[in-house]
C-alpha cells in the first residue's frame, strides 16, 4: 500500500567518459565502495541492505571515470579523501559491512 519509489544507478560511459564494456564494473563499484549502497526501506525503517565483506576504496570507481580525472592529480588529495569519508559514512550509517 501507499507510494513507491525505485532509484536506479545506471552509468553512462558517454557522460561518464568510461568504455562501454566497463559500465557493469562501474555500476557494481558503486556499490562496492560505498558510494552508493543499496538499501532498502519500508515505513521509513531501513530493512535490508546489500552488505560488503571488504569495501573497495572510492579510488578504485573514480579511476575508471574520465569524468574524476582531476581528482588524481597533484593537489586533489583532499577532495579525494572527502569523497572518500562519504563512502565511509554510509557504510556505517547503513550498516554495510557483513560482521565477521
Amino acid at each position: 500500500r501507499g507510494p513507491k519509489y525505485l532509484h536506479i544507478h545506471v552509468p553512462c560511459p558517454l557522460g561518464w567518459r568510461h568504455e562501454p564494456a566497463d559500465t557493469y564494473r562501474v555500476a557494481r563499484l558503486a556499490v562496492e565502495t560505498g558510494l552508493f549502497p543499496m538499501v532498502e526501506f519500508e515505513g521509513g525503517q531501513q530493512t535490508g541492505a546489500y552488505t560488503l565483506s571488504a569495501p573497495k576504496p572510492v579510488a578504485e570507481y573514480l579511476k575508471l571515470q574520465g569524468r574524476f580525472r582531476h581528482l588524481f592529480k597533484p593537489g586533489a588529495e583532499a577532495a579525494l579523501q572527502e569523497i572518500q569519508a562519504i563512502a565511509d559514512r554510509n557504510i556505517a550509517r547503513y550498516g554495510l559491512v557483513k560482521p565477521a
